[in-house]
């Protein structure tokens, strides 16, 4: 038996390589499809310089991915979502907003000549009628 045949092998026996294999079979994303391939290279046991000339990442990086499988396993490596920009209108100006959008014209509320809405009026009507810009 080669060393890629042991590889292979032993790969086939253990769970937490099967599950790793499952997860990137299903993957889409390219930077989670990499730190899938620095755990592999880890349970082969690789030291985390090696893994990150093999795989073109710095060491840091590498062992930050280390520590969140160690921490939480698959799950903790996946993407955590980043919030948008934080609101500027309240929940009831939003209402208003689309209330006002949606059952009137723009010449109605004061823009006259203007029949249909576009980006700049809603913002030259929320700037009037919120101060908010």
């Amino acid at each position: 038996m080669n060393k890629h045949e042991r590889i292979f092998w032993r790969d086939n026996k253990n769970a937490q390589m099967q599950e790793i294999k499952v997860a990137m079979k299903k993957n889409k994303d390219k930077r989670l499809h990499i730190k899938y391939l620095v755990i592999i290279n880890h349970l082969h046991g690789l030291q985390n310089v090696e893994i990150a000339m093999n795989i073109g990442l710095c060491a840091h990086t590498v062992g930050t991915y280390i520590r969140k499988y160690k921490e939480g396993g698959l799950d903790n490596l996946a993407p955590i979502p980043k919030p948008g920009a934080p609101r500027m209108l309240s929940e009831e100006q939003e209402n208003q907003l689309v209330q006002v959008i949606t059952t009137h014209t723009p010449d109605e509320v004061g823009f006259p000549f203007r029949k249909n809405w576009n980006s700049l009026l809603i913002k030259d009507w929320v700037k009037n009628n919120f101060g908010v810009e």
